[in-house]
């Protein structure tokens, strides 16, 4: 396919990603890390007991996903550039 931007016995030259220090991100709480609980169907279980154990692991996936994004806005605004607005 890009035999036509160069000779084919030329090598492409290399492409560098910029490299960012790990302690600059900073790490997620362990509880977040995880994937949230999915607790299945019991068979012969009530329904309620199921759709109470069901109602409580999403519960906690929600705060999970809360916490996620909570941390996540914080970083976005950390890293921020600094606007117009902001210099003055």
């Amino acid at each position: 396919m890009l035999q036509g931007c160069s000779k084919s016995s030329e090598t492409l030259p290399g492409l560098y990603a910029p490299t960012i220090a790990s302690s600059a991100l900073p790490d997620l709480d362990v509880r977040d890390q995880q994937r949230c609980y999915e607790p299945g169907v019991i068979i012969g279980e009530q329904a309620l007991v199921e759709l109470g154990r069901t109602r409580v692991a999403l519960a906690d996936c929600r705060r999970k996903h809360g916490r996620v994004v909570k941390a996540y806005v914080t970083l976005q605004t950390l890293n921020a550039a600094p606007t117009k607005e902001q210099n003055q």
